[in-house]
């Protein structure tokens, strides 16, 4: 069973009953329906502090003081009894049983808005989904789901941990696993996971290889501040962690975190000289030649300067740009020609042979708009603003685009002030259906 909430009152009563058929979408709540759903008796809940030490609340805590207000009444009271019965569970089961109960937490969170089935998507009247990179709470109406449901779920469930467990035997799993660097090297375990600061275990893995020891390298750091990373995480930390240690997480996350994040202090030179430092200390460890794949999107051009410059800065080349667009081409992608950059991206770096020769009184307006002509002039015909920039990123980087902190130029504006000045021309045109605005050429 399900109940919608509005206004702070349960007022809408979902169930189906998986033996009989029966099921309702919109009952009315009984008294007993709305006290059981009112009560949470004090449930012991982990309360991990939606701010930092310093008392600054979290960028994206929303009004809500600690995990506690992210949760129902009965949740916190249905999570406690889970905790509690985890805890009476033999020591080497409770990590097991700490994930199975994490990775559902936040599907029982006041974070989760009434579904809305439709022909475009999976939902049921009974999804269950965080729809925002926030902890904001929905204020029309959300929908409580049931506890014991949901954990059953993420063990035996399609996607749940037991089916995890088997998909891996099925591949050659599981596969032994160090924490040690040298250990790891010298064989003892087919797997190395470290925890902690990322340019600490780099640093570990430096000293106990000696030289290049890595082939491929695939990273997906931060999106700047697009998404919280460390913030959000609270929510599955405060119920995978226990007290001191929940505490130095938190402490850690507020210095170490690559981001934009207020809060924290920290703004997007920050984010670049952060993201450059963890590159550099990787750079070591990285064969000659080894594909480094960084994973990035975002449709700002002073994010995307400051990522690809950062890692460009940490000695690496830019090769390439691979696009791994969504299931249907947006219409704002094709309309709106300037910027309107979409999907998820795949930036290919290889570590740099040496430093590069710079010319320092380029005219990078003139500069950008020829490397584009050529780009747009190479191409099987006009592009979308996404193709066109994945293309001449890789060219600016080769010309020392990004070796400087601050972009010399903006390349959204060059390219749209050379459309309306007759350098570069917008054709409507379709792409997977969808009509827009297309770049080519002037011929």
């Amino acid at each position: 069973a399900c109940v919608i909430w509005a206004q702070g009152e349960p007022v809408v009563v979902r169930y189906r009953c998986d033996a009989c058929g029966r099921r309702a979408l919109d009952e009315s709540p009984t008294d007993r329906d709305r006290a059981l759903a009112l009560a949470d008796r004090g449930a012991p809940v982990p309360d991990w502090p939606l701010s930092y030490a310093d008392g600054l609340p979290y960028v994206e805590s929303q009004g809500a003081a600690s995990v506690r207000d992210l949760l129902w009444p009965r949740a916190r009271l249905g999570l406690s009894w889970l905790l509690a019965a985890i805890a009476a569970e033999d020591a080497a089961l409770r990590p097991a049983l700490r994930q199975v109960l994490t990775a559902m937490v936040h599907l029982v969170s006041r974070l989760c808005p009434v579904p809305k089935p439709g022909p475009t998507n999976h939902a049921t009247p009974f999804s269950s989904f965080w729809a925002q990179h926030s902890f904001n709470r929905p204020a029309s109406a959300a929908m409580e789901q049931p506890i014991w449901a949901k954990f059953h779920a993420s063990y035996f469930g399609h996607q749940g941990w037991r089916k995890a467990q088997l998909d891996v035997t099925a591949v050659g799993g599981p596969w032994t696993r160090s924490a040690n660097p040298a250990g790891w090297l010298a064989g003892q375990g087919a797997l190395l996971a470290l925890s902690g600061p990322a340019r600490a275990s780099l640093a570990d893995v430096a000293a106990a290889a000696g030289g290049p020891c890595i082939d491929l390298m695939f990273a997906d750091p931060p999106y700047g501040g697009t998404i919280q990373y460390g913030e959000l995480s609270s929510l599955w930390n405060a119920f995978l962690l226990d007290g001191p240690a929940a505490a130095g997480l938190r402490d850690q996350m507020a210095r170490e975190e690559v981001v934009c994040n207020r809060a924290q202090g920290k703004d997007l030179r920050d984010f670049a000289k952060d993201l450059q430092a963890h590159f550099e200390a990787a750079r070591p460890l990285v064969r000659p030649g080894a594909p480094v794949i960084v994973t990035f999107h975002s449709p700002k051009g002073a994010l995307r300067h400051a990522a690809i410059g950062a890692i460009v800065r940490a000695g690496y080349h830019l090769v390439e740009i691979q696009h791994n667009a969504g299931a249907r081409m947006s219409a704002k992608a094709c309309q709106q020609p300037f910027g309107s950059v979409e999907g998820d991206f795949w930036l290919v770096f290889t570590p740099d042979v040496g430093p590069r020769q710079v010319t320092a009184d380029i005219d990078w307006t003139c500069r950008t708009v020829a490397l584009a002509q050529a780009v747009l002039a190479a191409a099987h015909g006009p592009l979308p603003y996404t193709e066109l920039i994945n293309r001449l990123e890789p060219r600016l980087a080769a010309n020392g685009f990004f070796a400087t902190a601050t972009a010399p130029v903006g390349v959204d504006g060059v390219l749209k002030q050379a459309s309306t000045a007759g350098a570069l021309k917008l054709v409507e045109g379709q792409v997977a259906g969808v009509t827009g605005w297309l770049w080519t050429v002037v011929r």
